[in-house]
């Protein structure tokens, strides 16, 4: 379900992951445990498509999203990803419900009203 390989992230001469491998099967569940500023945080934006690799590959549902381009990587985050941040990232003017079913409605998906 998720590969990654030899997975590398740099912000300049600063290297915060080195060569990550690691496979996660479905239904699969894992835990990313460290001390701040170890790379957990950088790690799931990469995995999440958020932010590109300096080097490596990352497959999700057997598709390269290291190779997409940002249109195609949109497309791919709205129709496969969820995410759950940690400071929330909200649209302030928006109820909590519009803020859920709004990349639902992005992505054309039938919205059960209750």
């Amino acid at each position: 379900m998720i590969s990654v390989e030899n997975l590398c992230k740099s912000f300049g001469d600063l290297e915060i992951l080195k060569g990550i491998t690691e496979n996660i099967e479905k239904g699969e569940k894992v835990v990313i445990i460290g001390p701040s500023g170890s790379g957990k945080s950088t790690f799931l934006t990469l995995v999440g498509g958020i932010t590109t690799a300096s080097n490596g590959k990352i497959v999700i549902n057997g598709k390269n999203i290291t190779s997409m381009s940002e249109k195609e990587l949109a497309k791919f985050r709205l129709e496969n990803i969820g995410f759950v941040f940690q400071a929330y990232n909200l649209i302030p003017e928006m109820t909590a419900y519009q803020n859920i079913i709004l990349p639902l409605k992005l992505a054309h998906k039938k919205i059960d009203k209750k």
